[in-house]
C-alpha cells in the first residue's frame, strides 16, 4: 500500500509510533489529486521492534489534529468527511491503540481540533456554526462540555500551566486580534487592539511570554509580547508573504511506501 505522511510521526508514553498517513489512490483505483481539502486519511500505530503497522481508523474519511492519550493506550483526533463523501459534521473520537473500542466525544460545525491540556485531562477546541459557536473545554471522556466564549475564534492553544487559553477573535473588515481567558471561562482579556490581522498565538515554555504573526501589508510578521498584552516587539523584518495563501489542505503530501 502506498500512502504520504501527511504529519510528523509521534511516540506514545508506551514506545508506540503513531503516524497520520494520506491514501495514494481512491476507493475505486482512481489518483488522489491536489486541490481539494479533505483527503482519505487514516491513522496508523507503528510497533518498530515487532515490525508491525496497524491502521486503527480504517474509515477513509480525513483524520486530523491527533495525539495520545497520557497512557498511551489510546488516540483522540478529529474526523471530517473526505472530498468524496456526503457533506457532514466534523467530530471529534477516541480509539484504542489497537482500533478497538472507537467512541465519539463531541460532533459539530468546523475544523474541531482537539488540543489536550498540558496534564491531559482536558480537551479545549473550536466550533462554529450559530448554536455551538465558541472556544469548549470538555473532559478527555468527553463529559463536562463548557462552552468559553461564543463569536468566531480559531488558533486556540493551553498555557504551559493548563490555566488560560490564548486565541484568535475575527473581527469585522477582515481583522483579528488575539485574546487570552482562564480555562474555566472567566476573565476573558483582549492583548492586541490594532487594523492588522493576527494569527498563530502561541505560549513561551514558561508561560510568560506569547508568539504571533501580525500581517503588516502583504507579510505574516512573527512578533512577540508578555502575557499580559505589554512590550509588543517584532522579531524579524520579513516573513510568509500572506497574499499568497498557505496550501494548509488537510491529509495531503507526498506518498513514501510503508
Amino acid at each position: 500500500m502506498i500512502v504520504g505522511a501527511s504529519a510528523a510521526p509521534s511516540p506514545s508514553p508506551s514506545g508506540k509510533l503513531g503516524v497520520q498517513a494520506t491514501r495514494n489512490t481512491w476507493r475505486d483505483g482512481s489518483p488522489v489529486e491536489s486541490g481539494g481539502e479533505n483527503y482519505p486519511t487514516d491513522i496508523y500505530v507503528v510497533d518498530v521492534g515487532r515490525r508491525h503497522v496497524r491502521n486503527v481508523t480504517r474509515d477513509e474519511r480525513t483524520e486530523y489534529c491527533w495525539s495520545w492519550l497520557p497512557s498511551g493506550q489510546a488516540i483522540v483526533f478529529a474526523s471530517v468527511p473526505n472530498d468524496r463523501m456526503k457533506a457532514g459534521p466534523t467530530h471529534i473520537d477516541v480509539v484504542n491503540r489497537d482500533g478497538a473500542r472507537r467512541r465519539r466525544l463531541a460532533s459539530g460545525t468546523g475544523t474541531l481540533c482537539p488540543r489536550l491540556s498540558p496534564e491531559g485531562r482536558r480537551i479545549l477546541f473550536v466550533a462554529e456554526g450559530v448554536r455551538q459557536r465558541g472556544l469548549w473545554v470538555m473532559q478527555a471522556d468527553g463529559r463536562h462540555k463548557r462552552r468559553l466564549t461564543q463569536s468566531h475564534e480559531s488558533d486556540a492553544s493551553w498555557s504551559p500551566d493548563g490555566k488560560r487559553v490564548v486565541f484568535v477573535r475575527e473581527l469585522p473588515r477582515n481583522r483579528s486580534d488575539i485574546f487570552v481567558i482562564n480555562a474555566d471561562g472567566t476573565g476573558l482579556h483582549r492583548l492586541t487592539r490594532t487594523e492588522a490581522a493576527e494569527s498563530e498565538p502561541a505560549w513561551s515554555a514558561d508561560g510568560e511570554r506569547i508568539v504571533f504573526i501580525r500581517g503588516v501589508g502583504p507579510w505574516g510578521l512573527p512578533f512577540a509580547m508578555r502575557r499580559d498584552g505589554t512590550s509588543v516587539k517584532r522579531l524579524a523584518s520579513t516573513g510568509h508573504d500572506s497574499s499568497r495563501g498557505c496550501p494548509a489542505r488537510r491529509g495531503f503530501s507526498a506518498a513514501v511506501p510503508v
